[in-house]
């Protein structure tokens, strides 16, 4: 019987046998070719199509898409101290970030990721983490095949004894596999949500953009009406300032003239007059106006006021720290979605005296819509919202109760996860508390939920008097 062909990625009997389980691999075994053209399609999705492999000493092993020889030397010069955590480097019109790849204590190549972007970060931090991985499954595979081929090799004795090895290292094959094939899914699950959440927060930005918007151009004709309403209310006083003196003349007239001196022509109108008015009902008439047109200015100034809440909600120019009082905010994020509440929900406010708090406005304002609204769809016809401020130990305190159905205890753990939703299909994203979450920590604050089924939930947040900045 002939022996096998001796390949390159198993352990040959000269090459030391079992005592081999420490071999160096090269870059091309742990990471081979066909495998990382597979994920072309998933990198030119995420726009890092500028992303290769380099070995140690600059040559390709494995692009994206073709690289010229401008970038290859501009990052075979910046890689040559590249750190663990991994770099940013210049390359002509963009920058990429570039991860050692290290086996056995070695550096053995280099992951390079761009064109990078602050958007894409987080993927790239993924990526690195899934070649690693990859790197580490296909190490222990490879060492288990070479197990496999020196076992075919050997002789029929060795085979006898080696038998049980070639049993446990073939389920340790398969279980290997198996593994990596979970652990894949799982990373293109993640890739595929943050993915989700990106567009998304896009939309969102679009949305905001076009609110804000739309805000400016109510509040346009909004000033028209409200300055024609205010004149028109001066004109109703004078129109009843001239009614007047012609009442003042024709009373004049009827005590100083008796009906002999006075025309038949004139009488008659006079007459006239004085029966249209009790018909008219002018003196009714006169301070109607008046009171039609202070509620019309009273309507406008309400719209004025809910545009102009929406347009600093939405506008998107304002991402600078202000320290505004938490109470205001709440005010303003009320008067947006008032709509959403009046007809379900009585808000019951509870004010402290609030130190002012260094914050993103807009951002604590969706924090407050998010819960508010979540508090609103929680009624299952009608209820109770209980918001309460106060200081506590250095912190601006908001507690946001409702009266609803409440959640489940084994959903408390889980409603600060991106895209959890326990609402019908087409009623939530399950972002919104999540978002909530993530400006929550930025502000270095925090959100806290406690509930009882039946009984409502109640959130609490609390926002630190130091700068986030600082």
């Amino acid at each position: 019987m002939n022996a096998p062909t001796q390949s390159k990625d198993y352990i040959g009997r000269e090459e030391g046998g079992l005592d081999d389980f420490d071999r160096e691999y090269e870059l091309d075994q742990l990471l081979p070719m066909d495998l990382l053209e597979k994920g072309i399609p998933h990198l030119l999705q995420l726009g890092l199509d500028k992303s290769l492999i380099l070995h140690p000493g600059g040559e390709v092993h494995f692009s994206a898409s073709m690289v010229r020889e401008q970038e290859l030397s501009l990052l075979t010069r910046g890689i040559a101290n590249c750190p663990p955590d991994g770099m940013l480097v210049d390359i002509d019109l963009y920058k990429a970030r570039v991860y050692p790849l290290t086996h056995e204590m070695e550096i053995i190549g280099y992951l390079v990721l761009g064109p990078s972007l602050p958007e894409t970060s987080p993927m790239e931090s993924l990526i690195n983490s899934i070649i690693n991985e990859f790197m580490g499954m296909n190490q222990k595979i490879l060492m288990t095949a070479g197990l496999h081929g020196r076992v075919v090799e050997d002789t029929y004795e060795a085979l006898e004894k080696r038998n049980q090895l070639l049993v446990e290292s073939e389920q340790k094959y398969r279980s290997l596999a198996c593994c990596l094939e979970k652990e894949v899914e799982k990373k293109a699950e993640k890739i595929q949500k943050a993915q989700d959440m990106l567009l998304m927060q896009e939309k969102m930005a679009s949305i905001g953009q076009l609110a804000a918007g739309v805000a400016h151009e109510i509040n346009n004709p909004m000033g028209f009406i409200s300055s024609n309403l205010n004149s028109l209310r001066e004109y109703g006083a004078d129109f009843r300032a001239v009614l007047s003196a012609y009442r003042e003349v024709v009373s004049a007239l009827e005590k100083n003239l008796s009906p002999d001196q006075l025309p038949g022509r004139i009488l008659e109108k006079l007459s006239a007059v004085a029966s249209l008015e009790k018909d008219l009902d002018m003196d009714f008439l006169f301070e109607d106006i008046l009171v039609l047109i202070d509620e019309s200015m009273d309507g406008a100034d309400r719209i004025k006021r809910i545009v102009m809440d929406l347009k600093d909600f939405a506008h998107p120019g304002k991402h600078e720290i202000q320290y505004v009082n938490l109470n205001c905010i709440m005010d303003s994020t009320l008067n947006i979605v008032r709509n959403e509440l009046k007809y379900k929900t009585e808000v019951i406010l509870e004010y402290g005296s609030l130190e002012d708090v260094p914050c993103y406005p807009q951002q604590i304002g969706q924090v407050f819509m998010n819960l508010l609204v979540n508090a609103a769809q929680a009624m299952e016809s009608t209820g109770e919202i209980h918001i309460k401020t106060y200081m506590e130990k250095g912190h601006a305190v908001v507690e946001v109760r409702d009266t609803g159905k409440g959640i489940e205890p084994e959903h408390l753990s889980r409603i600060f996860d991106p895209f959890f939703t326990t609402k019908e299909v087409g009623q939530g994203t399950g972002l919104g508390l999540n978002v909530a979450y993530k400006i929550m920590e930025r502000h270095r604050g925090s959100i806290s939920v406690t509930s009882h089924p039946g009984h409502g939930a109640c959130f609490v947040i609390k926002m630190p008097l130091a700068s986030p900045e600082s």
